[in-house]
């Protein structure tokens, strides 16, 4: 491996972290009453909440945008008006929605953002309050009407679990505000076939007439070499409709990747087909599957392809008024794809083949919510071991349960407890976790998790591996050795989200940290071993610097390590990490303009016990940046079109050690270029 270091890393990375920091504060600094020319002056939408023929004053009064599945909500004044400035043409749900009282649901059709439109909302009181002891059988009103309410706009009103009712005994909205559901049982920290589930997770649109279709053309060029080129064709094709009162969904996508010229070898494909049934009663059913495959030749003459297939059936249904099951299974077969990468640590397979069936069911009764879940794993995998690298076939079988409850000791605390059960191979491990949520006032939350594992025997063969994606691993994923995360959050009526968080973790086995879930970017990653210790800060903040200009910020930095690195020579290595993922996404809707900014800095050392002590030994270090711009641009806000059409231009700059140029001389400062646009109609 080539030691040099990227000799001016720090003065790009300190320009973009400049800029991007100028940039956010030029966001976060802009005047909210800031207005933006405009030849037409623009439409509103205003009206009244009623209740009883009485105006509702505090009422919640959401427009969700079937076409985008935006979501924009404002709340009724005294005398029960509201009022949505600028509210961009498309077809609409407004739903009104106060504690006490069944939710409003009214479809409207906005020809064009200049219309001027107002609309009356009246709201029946809830049948099942129990402050009229009128509980029974007519609550089926309120199910009836929270069927055509899209989850999204659930989830803001609180009841996207069935039990999450409002409280009735307190119409008056005056309690502090229901704290979130708890998040779900992790998934992919727990099963390394869960690395990717692309297509089986896509939401339905809540409501359909007709049928809704989607298709996008994709074309472009990249450099992963300085001098060698590839290119990029394929397109995406998505159908939504509903066939006797339930939706189904389908979808499909395929890009394929070519040498161009006498470039080396860096052809492959990517595909997946994904297919989705809702029921009228909220039951599911998931099959989705992937095909991809990448073949690429290194400087070195090395020739290492890589092969992913991943097939999964999901079905999940409620379990009486407050209970939901859920069952999955999964077949994974891959080649180089866990092990493809810079390092290549000898606890993770160079193929394996997996097949993995998990069973869960979660429910509410009163202040108590708990969820448990059960699962089975095979894994066969192809390893290398020794000097001569000789291959060893293996075989293990897992079986988890992991068991997780809330309390809601009090309105505004609410206490997490948890346990994690794993035997594998002969070997036991038990991890507690314990958590609490306090919601200080309307507007702030704090929280804080731990949870520490215990051994009492390990005695599997191989070390387990878990691939993990980082924008999935903010929290403490049952993965870790030991995890402690404490987290700051505010959130403003207008929508506006502050997050800040502080996390200390201490792995106890093989990591695989992805940065990009694109199939060609998979060698964008990390390995953390057993004993690494990684301290992190993060940080996202999402405001609204006009009207119609949000503004998104996210940023991760992480340094750490500590632990021994043994490769398939079995020579041990002291591990290193370090990264910085910064992003700025900003959404123009008076014109439908996505601009979306990140950066990316990775860096991994592996030093020599000998090194350490001052003694003979050459670190391996592998460093890589990554710049991304992607615009999008909704071309009907610029033409009257009969169709909704829509552009997409993804441009990225990277430079830094890649498996394409192990071995070779190259200059480690050359920057690699990639440009990907499409072209996109929704009919």
């Amino acid at each position: 491996m080539n030691a040099k270091r990227l000799p001016s890393f720090y003065p790009m990375l300190t320009s973009w972290t400049c800029l991007m920091m100028a940039m956010t504060a030029l966001l976060m600094v802009a005047p909210a009453d800031a207005k933006e020319s405009a030849a037409v002056a623009p439409g509103i939408l205003a009206g009244r909440v009623l209740g009883a023929s009485e105006p509702l004053a505090s009422a919640k009064v959401y427009a969700y945008q079937l076409a985008d599945l935006t979501l924009r909500k404002v709340s009724t004044d005294g005398d029960g008006n509201f009022f949505f400035q600028e509210l961009p043409a498309g077809l609409y749900k407004v739903i009104a929605h106060k504690p006490g009282f069944v939710p409003a649901v009214v479809r409207l059709a906005r020809n064009s953002s200049t219309l001027d439109q107002f609309l009356d909302l009246d709201l029946v009181q809830d049948p099942s309050d129990r402050s009229r002891g009128m509980q029974g059988s007519s609550a089926i009103d309120f199910w009836k009407v929270r069927r055509d309410i899209p989850r999204d706009v659930l989830r803001e009103m609180g009841l996207a679990d069935p039990a999450e009712l409002s409280d009735p005994s307190d119409p008056a909205g005056t309690r502090v505000a229901a704290l979130p559901p708890l998040p779900p049982m992790p998934q992919a920290s727990s099963f390394a076939d869960e690395l990717t589930a692309t297509g089986s997770q896509r939401p339905l649109p809540a409501s359909l007439e007709g049928v809704q279709a989607e298709v996008r053309a994709l074309s472009g060029i990249s450099e992963p070499i300085p001098g060698q080129e590839a290119r990029f064709s394929g397109g995406e094709v998505q159908l939504d409709t509903q066939m006797g009162g339930n939706r189904v969904g389908l979808a499909g996508s395929f890009l394929s990747r070519k040498a161009a010229g006498d470039a080396l070898p860096l052809d492959g494909h990517q595909s997946t087909v994904s297919l989705q049934l809702a029921s009228r009663n909220d039951s599911q059913l998931n099959i989705s599957s992937q095909n991809n495959r990448m073949e690429f030749s290194t400087l070195a003459g090395d020739t290492s392809p890589v092969d992913f297939e991943n097939y999964v059936v999901r079905w999940s249904q409620p379990v009486g008024g407050s209970g939901r099951s859920e069952v999955l299974a999964r077949y994974t077969e891959e080649t180089n794809f866990y092990r493809g990468g810079i390092f290549e640590p000898s606890s993770i397979p160079t193929s394996s083949r997996t097949l993995s069936i998990a069973g869960s069911y979660a429910a509410s009764i009163g202040d108590q919510s708990f969820q448990t879940e059960l699962r089975y794993r095979e894994r066969q995998g192809d390893y290398l071991s020794g000097d001569v690298l000789r291959p060893l076939a293996f075989a293990e079988e897992t079986v988890e349960l992991v068991g997780k409850g809330g309390w809601q000791a009090q309105p505004a605390v609410l206490v997490e407890y948890g346990l994690y059960t794993k035997l594998r191979d002969g070997s036991l491990s038990l991890t507690p976790r314990g958590g609490l949520v306090w919601q200080m006032n309307p507007r702030w939350r704090a929280s804080a998790e731990v949870t520490h594992r215990i051994h009492d025997e390990d005695e599997a063969l191989f070390q387990d591996f878990v691939p993990m994606y980082q924008h999935e691993s903010s929290g403490c994923d049952w993965a870790e050795e030991s995890c402690y995360r404490i987290s700051l959050n505010r959130e403003s009526e207008a929508g506006e989200k502050l997050t800040l968080g502080l996390m200390q973790r201490q792995f106890g086995e093989t990591l695989r940290l992805y940065f990009s879930e694109d199939f060609f970017d998979q060698l964008e990653s990390l390995v953390m071993v057993e004993g690494d210790r990684l301290p992190e800060v993060q940080m996202a903040l999402s405001r609204r610097i006009s009207p119609t200009i949000l503004a998104t910020v996210e940023s991760n930095v992480a340094s750490g390590g500590g632990g021994l690195l043994f490769g398939v020579g079995q020579e041990p290595l002291e591990n290193r990490v370090r990264y910085l993922v910064t992003s700025i996404d900003t959404q123009f809707q008076s014109t439908a303009t996505g601009v979306f900014l990140a950066f990316h800095h990775l860096s991994q050392e592996l030093v020599p016990l000998g090194a350490v002590g001052g003694l003979q030994g050459v670190p391996q270090e592998m460093q890589l940046e990554r710049l991304q711009l992607m615009l999008t641009q909704d071309l009907n806000i610029l033409a009257d079109l009969a169709a909704d059409w829509a552009v997409h231009l993804n441009m990225e700059l990277s430079r830094g050690d890649t498996p394409y140029t192990i071995g070779s001389d190259r200059d480690e400062d050359a920057l690699r270029k990639s440009i990907l646009g499409g072209l996109a109609v929704r009919f």
